[in-house]
């Protein structure tokens, strides 16, 4: 494992920007002053109008997010020392409010990031300091992962006061939280330190907690935060262009499931390649054999979507679009008609029997039953069923939906669509906000 982290941080260093390599180092970073930051920046700016509003953010206030960092930027540094801050009087707070341009309603919220950091100085300088990290890491289980319940208890308990929603934030800046990315499952299953494979499929719970693992392992081991043993492994490995396009340091990725770079990599001596495609092979073709055998697809069908019936380009809309919705990402990403009408694709019809022995019986319960409720109009128009790469399935959260609607209405023949998203993925945009 030692191997594999030198390895990933010497991929980091060769592949990633400036940028991305001065974050990595910051996710290393837990001395006190790092702490009482994200500490302040959890609670300093406790907006009580916002707190009243509906969960959900309402369409149309971004602005409202773009004020709340840009007065954050204009306060923190008033909030830096926490010896400084915990004694503050209510004159300072007026007096700090109106120099940053501060509505006075934060008041209450300055006036408790005040308690907290007399709290923070108090642990710091006790017989359980001085090091914050090291208080707070008594409190980290690795069973507890993403949740932490003896850690969020805990500061809960010690910050008296702070909410449930900056005790979540706190956590997630400091990387407290012990919970890894599928990148980084992907990366040791791929050199074969973990079992399976997620090339374009969801980890197992095996797998997980087997990283978690391994990356609490290495953290005791090199003294590495587990968010930067996390964030260095995620780097190094995309499930495809397409999921690659969701992750945030796209461009430091060394291995995909589309496009590996072998001759170069540094887990080329000891990596199993799994499910990783021969890099000498014909780019224009070699996507078709990510695609299991039972589909038998054939290359001299490989067409762009431009010559298909218009619905196989709107079914790769829709996946688009599913998966933003899936990722959280509104309707950021898109693809231009124009470039989609290039991108390589196979279609052909096949036994609606044929395709449910080849997938296999697949219950999701009332979520499947519900997308073929919502695939009527599809099964009308013939819209074709997306096939996934790597494995025997079907490609997103619609299609297994469509093929029930299907056979709900007694289609004998089918039209199945074979698409390279990694193609897809290359060509994928942010549209401008």
């Amino acid at each position: 494992m030692l191997e594999v982290l030198r390895g990933a941080e010497q991929n980091l260093r060769m592949y990633a920007t400036p940028e991305a390599i001065d974050f990595a180092v910051s996710l290393d970073d837990v001395s006190n002053g790092e702490f009482f930051e994200s500490l302040m920046r959890s609670t300093a700016l406790q907006d009580p109008v916002m707190q009243r509003q509906p969960e959900a953010p309402q369409l149309g206030t971004d602005w409202v997010w773009r004020v709340h960092r840009k007065r954050l930027k204009e306060v923190l540094p008033l909030l830096s020392t926490a010896a400084e801050v915990r004694g503050y009087s209510k004159s300072d707070i007026r007096a700090l409010c109106k120099s940053a341009s501060i509505p006075l309603r934060f008041k209450w919220s300055l006036k408790k990031s005040v308690l907290f950091a007399a709290i923070f100085d108090d642990l710091v300088s006790s017989e359980r300091g001085p090091s914050f990290h090291a208080i707070v890491s008594q409190y980290i289980q690795l069973e507890g992962q993403r949740t932490q319940p003896v850690l969020r208890a805990w500061l809960k308990h010690t910050f008296t006061g702070i909410q449930d929603d900056s005790v979540d934030h706190f956590m997630d800046l400091m990387g407290l939280r012990r919970a890894v990315r599928p990148p980084s499952i992907a990366l040791l299953q791929t050199v074969g330190v973990v079992g399976g494979c997620s090339a374009n499929d969801f980890s197992t719970d095996e797998a997980r907690e087997a990283t978690i693992r391994a990356c609490q392992s290495l953290a005791l081991e090199t003294g590495h935060t587990f968010a930067y043993i996390d964030h260095v492994l995620c780097s190094n490995f995309t499930w495809s262009r397409v999921t690659d396009k969701r992750f945030a340091f796209p461009n430091t990725s060394v291995c995909t499931f589309d496009d590996p770079m072998c001759d170069t990599c540094a887990h080329a001596p000891y990596c199993e390649r799994r499910g990783v495609r021969d890099v000498r092979a014909e780019p224009k073709t070699i996507w078709i054999t990510e695609y299991a055998p039972q589909w038998s697809l054939d290359e001299e069908a490989v067409l762009p979507l431009k010559y298909l019936p218009g619905q196989a380009l709107d079914a790769v809309h829709r996946e688009i679009a599913d998966g933003n919705s899936l990722w959280w990402r509104a309707n950021n990403l898109h693809i231009d008609d124009t470039d989609a009408g290039d991108v390589r694709a196979v279609m052909f019809n096949m036994q609606t029997s044929d395709v449910r022995e080849a997938v296999g019986e697949r219950s999701y319960g009332r979520t499947e039953t519900a997308n073929a409720q919502k695939s009527a109009t599809h099964v009308r128009d013939n819209v074709p069923i997306l096939i996934a790469p790597a494995g025997d399935g079907l490609y997103g959260v619609r299609s297994d939906g469509l093929l029930l609607a299907y056979e709900e209405a007694g289609v004998q023949e089918v039209q199945v669509l074979a698409v390279d998203w990694g193609q897809v993925g290359a060509l994928l945009k942010l549209r401008k906000q």
